[in-house]
This record gives C-alpha cells, structure tokens and sequence, in this order.
C-alpha cells in the first residue's frame, strides 16, 4: 500500500487543501492507494508536520502531492517522516535536482534554452547577456514571474537602469516565494496555433519510465507531439518522480522549457486524475 499526502486546507485541518480535492478525491478511490493529510498551517508556518488525517494502514512507503517547498523546508520534511518511519520516495538531494533549475540545467543543457545563472545577490550585468542574447527572458531557481508588468522577455535595446528597475519588480512579486539565484533564459519564439496558443506538453516520469503526457497549453496541434527520442533521452534522470515540459519551436524541433520534482508538479489541464493515479499505483506496486 502506497500513501499519498496531501496538505489540508489552511482553515478545514481535517480536509484536504480544495485545490487538490480532486485528486485527493481519487487517490482514496484507488485500489493499492491511501490518503494522509497533514496539517498545512502547521508545516508550512511552522515547520511542524502532524497528521491530521491518518489511515486504517500503517503508513510506511509515501508520495507527496502539493505545493513546492523550498529545498531546505523539503529536506526537514522529509527527515520529519522519517522520524515517523514514513519513507517518502523522492530524497532532498533528488528534489533539489529536479525542482531548481540550475541543478538540472547541466542534464538538459543539449535541449533546452541556453542559461546564465547569477548567484543571490549577485550584481546582474545586462551588458554581459546582452552580449550572449539579442532577447533573454528572468526567472529564479524555480519560477518566472507571469501575469504582471514584469515583461516576458527583455532585448537587447534594454538599459541596466531601465533592467534594474524591473527587477525590483520581479523581487517585488517573488517576494518569500523567491528561491535562489536568477537563471537568465535565451528566449526563443515558439510555434503557435491559430488562436496564439503554444504546443505544450508535461510529461510525468516514474522510475525510469513515461507515466503521463499531455497537453499543457490547451492547444490544437492533434498530431504534433513531443517526439519518443526525446521523451527516452530523459526518462532517466536523476529522481524516482518527476517531470518534463517541453514544446515545439517556432522553425520546428522541440526543446525542454522546464523540469521540476513530480510530487510538487500540477497535472496538466484537462488531464484525468483517475488514470494518473491508477498507472501511479500499479507501477509503484509492480515496482516494489
């Protein structure tokens, strides 16, 4: 029996966090699966796991389903089970490599974007990136910032004056959720549909082995798809669980935009839960 834990909601401390309802929801309905909850306010503003839901079987083996953690708070979560006798399947060590970029950037460097990273704290020379990128996109070690005045990617016409006023943006936004240093991102256009949407894919990988992949951008591209050379070339790295974005190129081929720890990684848009979770188990169960 596997457990999967979910955080609970900040006020309900008995229920499951409502934006992981649904997947909650099906992991107590599938077979060779448990849920657990742990009380969110407690862990996440104090750093003090307890159950708050526990079930009928001893919890021995663990999956977490939720929000990120920086690597330093999922290192003593992790360690805070272990003092339970809970095993969770993804080490600190596993979950640094996937989940910050910088780590993984060495893994993918041949498919992805190419990266300058900057030390926290470190002065951000634009004339520097201005010399290796006509345009370059800012994120940190785990995000970029979207939605906002912060633009989506600078040029080579930008200032330092001009880069640094919006960087005080940026820490603005990020603000406590702001992990690392900055991975500065060449930017590269990609391919579109009619209605401007990109094509998008997240794929899950579980042990060495494609567990999922799906669209990701609500796109309409049916027959374009991330091609299985390049889903194989990466389906081992190094982590039990994680996952894979990648997308077409505007002049056609693909490239990794992102990886990330599985557990800590939302399942795409319109993906079912249900057969997420049910080839989740068998290939844990098989697997044991």
């Amino acid at each position: 029996m596997i457990t999967i834990l979910f955080p609970s909601s900040y006020i309900q401390h008995h229920q499951v966090d409502p934006d992981l309802e649904d997947e909650a929801k099906i992991v107590a309905e599938t077979p060779g699966l448990q849920l657990a909850v742990f009380d969110y306010e407690a862990w996440f503003r104090k750093k003090k796991f307890k159950l708050t839901l526990t079930p009928e079987e001893p919890i021995q083996q663990a999956l977490y389903r939720g929000w990120m953690m920086k690597p330093d708070a999922y290192k003593k979560f992790y360690e805070s089970l272990s003092k339970m006798h809970i095993q969770l399947l993804t080490t600190p060590k596993e979950y640094s490599t996937l989940h910050l970029f910088p780590n993984a950037y060495p893994l993918i460097k041949e498919d992805t974007a190419p990266t300058m990273y900057f030390e926290p704290g470190e002065h951000v020379d634009v004339n520097k990136i201005t010399k290796e990128f006509q345009r370059f996109m800012v994120k940190d070690d785990v995000k970029a910032v979207k939605g906002s005045k912060f633009p989506t990617f600078f040029d080579q016409q930008i200032t330092q004056e001009e880069f640094d006023t919006y960087m005080n943006i940026f820490y603005k936004i990020r603000g406590e959720y702001l992990t690392g240093g900055l991975c500065v991102k060449e930017y590269l256009d990609l391919k579109t549909d009619e209605r401007g949407r990109t094509n998008e894919y997240r794929a899950f990988f579980l042990k060495g082995e494609l567990l999922s992949l799906h669209p990701d951008s609500g796109q309409d591209f049916p027959d374009n798809q991330p091609p299985e050379d390049l889903l194989k070339k990466y389906n081992s790295l190094p982590s039990p669980f994680y996952s894979l974005d990648l997308a077409e190129k505007k002049e056609g081929g693909w490239i990794v935009l992102e990886t990330g720890d599985g557990q800590v990684s939302r399942l795409s848009p319109g993906q079912s839960p249900e057969l997420f979770y049910v080839t989740l188990a068998k290939r844990l169960l098989d697997q044991e």
